[in-house]
């Protein structure tokens, strides 16, 4: 039955939101159980300092773990009836280089990028690794220009939607990507992401961001250990010294809200329930 009467978009995001958490749950009880160290990362650390809580505009979850934890996770999980692990090692449609967890009795297609995507759509929550760090930072540009560069190539193997233009580089990495194995280039990706092994180096870092190194790279005991806030109602794993953490990936005005056209939801194209709620964002319905 279609009801041409436009879900709010207050109404979405508790809806979105309540999934998520589910998720968020489901993860942070599984590490638990395996003694397995997780945080929240990125805007989701900021909204539980800030709102106690999601950025009232966000719509994901973001989390982090260190990269022994996090290759253990991969190796550790089961999927359920309902949750599913996504990553490079699970699906070979898989184009990111961290991996997600969905609710696979749900389904979320990003706009243009999922056109042609063969991979489960399912709602989700994100899990960077970090990884061990020295102090050279000059060697951590250098790895993630590298991780770059693989991580190019795999989108291009993978059905996911997007376009590179037509430049001689890219249409080098193209000719690359088509002759060489995707398990691969995965290989490689990960070798320069874990290159060090020292469980006690300096620094910890995020190679999965755009902005310059620094602003992903921390002082290990500025993470560990592990300290809890408030998220929502509940209690979640942070960075020991999450002021610090904050500051490097979005300044020192971090406590301050950003101007009105900087405050994006990321609106998908279309997005169903489990209780069979259903909405088209380009045409604007809600079907049940």
């Amino acid at each position: 039955m279609t009801v041409k009467n436009n879900i709010s978009d207050q109404t979405y995001l508790k809806k979105l939101r309540e999934v998520q958490i589910e998720i968020l749950d489901y993860i942070f009880d599984f590490c638990k159980q395996h003694n397995l160290r997780v945080m929240l990362y990125g805007g989701t650390c900021l909204g539980a300092i800030r709102h106690k809580g999601y950025i009232p505009w966000d719509d994901d979850i973001d989390l982090a773990m260190p990269r022994a934890d996090y290759d253990k996770f991969i190796k550790l999980w089961q999927d359920t009836d309902k949750f599913q692990l996504d990553c490079y090692d699970t699906n070979p449609e898989f184009w990111l280089p961290f991996m997600k967890v969905r609710n696979i009795k749900t389904k979320f297609f990003e706009d243009s990028i999922q056109k042609n995507y063969n991979g489960p759509t399912g709602i989700w929550v994100d899990i960077m690794p970090f990884d061990n760090a020295s102090d050279d930072f000059d060697e951590l540009a250098r790895n993630k220009h590298r991780k770059q560069f693989y991580a190019e190539l795999i989108i291009r193997k993978s059905s996911i939607n997007i376009s590179f233009d037509n430049t001689f580089n890219n249409r080098i990495k193209n000719i690359i990507a088509k002759i060489t194995p995707r398990r691969l280039l995965i290989k490689k990706l990960y070798r320069v992401c874990a290159s060090n092994t020292d469980e006690n180096s300096p620094n910890l870092v995020c190679y999965n961001n755009r902005k310059d190194v620094r602003n992903r790279t921390w002082p290990r005991n500025s993470i560990f250990p592990l300290k809890k806030a408030d998220f929502e109602g509940k209690k979640y794993a942070i960075p020991h010294d999450y002021k610090l953490f904050l500051t490097h990936i979005y300044g020192e005005d971090y406590m301050q809200l950003p101007s009105l056209d900087q405050r994006k939801t990321h609106k998908p194209a279309y997005v169903e329930f489990e209780d069979g709620t259903k909405i088209d964002f380009h045409k604007k319905e809600t079907n049940k």
